[in-house]
């Protein structure tokens, strides 16, 4: 009986009906694996997206293949957007995804970078210039990587990078280098 509740509830032609369902599973590890699938597929944004970014049911491989389809810029952006977001999922919304999304997983701390992975972000983002202020304010971004940074950031930026406090002195002395350059 609970089952087809929440079957009945997930199909409801009311948007708040589901919001209201989404909001109240997104993060429970016990709700049947239909509903969760059901609920971060919704076409509405209010609705999938608490699902997308925090369901534990939904794993690496279900999201990634979310991602394939072409997903909206929204869905890619609930994803980015999750607690811990593992290499393989982070790698997928790099290659696949809009520049917003890529920025969001930049930006997550729970995100898995590769120095390969930072190195070539570090690359895209001298044109792809939304990439820029959170591979800035990313922390544990290799020295040499925040060296190039320096070499095409706009001031702003460039303030908030030699601002930083995580640096060594010979990062920091590199990146004047770069700036005198």
């Amino acid at each position: 009986l609970p089952i087809s509740i929440l079957e009945t509830l997930l199909r409801d032609n009311v948007v708040k009906v589901r919001r209201i369902l989404a909001e109240a599973l997104k993060s429970d590890a016990n709700v049947p694996h239909q509903t969760v699938l059901g609920l971060a597929r919704d076409k509405d944004e209010n609705v999938a997206a608490p699902v997308l970014r925090q369901s534990p049911i939904l794993t690496d491989d279900y999201l990634v293949s979310i991602i394939a389809e072409g997903a909206p810029g929204w869905v890619e952006q609930a994803i980015a957007g999750r607690d811990n977001l593992s290499p393989a999922l982070a790698g997928t919304l790099i290659k696949q995804g809009e520049a917003s999304a890529v920025a969001r997983v930049i930006a997550n701390p729970g995100s898995t970078l590769s120095t390969s992975a930072l190195k070539a972000l570090v690359e895209r983002s001298a044109t792809v210039t939304e990439l820029q202020p959170p591979l800035v304010d990313r922390k544990n971004m290799p020295g040499g990587l925040l060296t190039k940074l320096a070499k095409f950031v706009a001031l702003p930026l460039l303030k908030t990078l030699c601002g930083r406090k995580d640096l060594d002195q010979q990062s920091v002395s590199a990146i004047n280098r770069a700036i005198e350059s």
